[in-house]
């Protein structure tokens, strides 16, 4: 049978209104960040406009502990608002366990190498995300995965293609060849693909990766969400001044953001920019201490040539009052959940006594005024 042809369009490729129109599943995957938020706004209101039949739903896979407070709050809001389901997703073991199981693995072996994940080694994003969500994906034969990607935010992200075939779990005839390596031949074989697809009478698992804000700008991803880079610049200015909830109240993305984050991954991330990995610390004293220990204990630094032992604050106890009353307002806005009592009962019978005492106040600030004064290796 002759191969269809798609043509390219901003919005939405007809390729992909085609496979959508035939009745694909779509899952949107979310982070809590300004990108996933956009996109996922956006295609609830296409699908519904184009009367596309396949279930929707949005998943998030959950690092653990190094998230920034209120993700999934925000998450779960949003989805209520947009009446989408929202699938939540667990890693075989959170981030930073997984740096923890690295750091001991390379020991046992008495190797000396670097366990931090990296732009290098990006095995973050493979084990905690990619592949809890393929688990899940499996469970469908025909499936579109969207994901918030953007050409604007790097040169590696501007060259991936539109749409590609998901190759983890795709039946293997329709599988992109390794020798496809630019963005135009993997659209061009998903064409393909789900052509042969069809011609098999549907044999088989036919699974696409798909760009849907790709070819956005930043303040298309803000006005999608209702807001703009003016208002976000003006939050955050009242913000620095203190005036927390004005600053915080209605905004609709994620509070880190107000903050002036300029993306919402890791509240400690491997890839985070200079001003994001400080901006991290300040808000998120705990999970500093945690990798600033596993620094010490390593000597390895978190990224290459930066180490987070070198941003411990001159007032260690005034950094956390000021993250106590973060916290009270986040609270009071309904932006971060207090924590239920039963967790902590569940807590204390699953850990030890030694683990629970690093959480207290008295123990991070004595950890931490440790680290301040630690010698940062050459």
């Amino acid at each position: 049978m002759q191969l269809l042809l798609f043509e390219s369009s901003r919005g939405v490729p007809s390729f992909i209104q085609s496979v959508l129109g035939a009745g694909a599943t779509l899952a949107v995957s979310v982070s809590g960040g300004k990108d996933s938020d956009a996109m996922l706004r956006y295609l609830v209101s296409t699908h519904s406009a184009k009367n596309w039949t396949g279930e929707l739903f949005s998943l998030f896979c959950d690092l653990g502990r190094i998230e920034w407070p209120g993700v999934f709050e925000h998450l779960h809001r949003v989805c209520a608002e947009l009446n989408v389901p929202l699938t939540k997703l667990y890693p075989k073991r959170s981030m930073i366990d997984e740096w923890q199981q690295r750091y001991e693995t390379i020991l046992s072996k008495q190797q000396e190498k670097p366990f931090w994940s990296s732009s290098a080694a990006r095995y973050c994003t493979k084990h905690e995300k990619t592949q809890p969500a393929d688990k899940l994906l499996r469970g469908h034969q025909f499936v579109v995965c969207a994901i918030g990607l953007r050409a604007e935010e790097s040169s590696a992200r501007a060259k991936k293609p539109r749409y590609q075939v998901r190759n983890d779990i795709a039946s293997v005839w329709y599988k992109t060849p390794k020798s496809y390596k630019s963005a135009e031949e993997k659209e061009r074989w998903a064409e393909q693909a789900y052509q042969n697809w069809l011609d098999n009478d549907r044999k088989g698992r036919f699974a696409l990766s798909w760009h849907p804000i790709h070819d956005w700008s930043l303040a298309e991803v803000w006005q999608q969400n209702g807001t703009s880079c003016e208002e976000v610049a003006r939050r955050s200015a009242l913000y620095q001044l203190g005036e927390l909830k004005q600053a915080l109240q209605g905004f609709p993305c994620h509070w880190a953001y107000v903050s002036s984050n300029s993306r919402l991954s890791c509240s400690l991330c491997v890839l985070a920019s200079s001003h994001d990995i400080l901006n991290g610390t300040q808000h998120n004293l705990r999970t500093w201490t945690e990798l600033a220990l596993m620094e010490v204990t390593s000597g390895w630094s978190f990224q290459q040539g930066r180490w987070l032992l070198s941003l411990a604050s001159e007032n260690i106890a005034l950094t956390l009052a000021k993250e106590k009353r973060l916290l009270k307002v986040l609270c009071a806005l309904q932006l971060v959940q207090p924590v239920n009592p039963i967790f902590f009962l569940s807590l204390i019978c699953l850990c030890k006594l030694a683990q629970l005492a690093f959480w207290t106040e008295e123990a991070v600030v004595a950890i931490a005024h440790q680290l301040r004064i630690y010698s940062i290796p050459d």
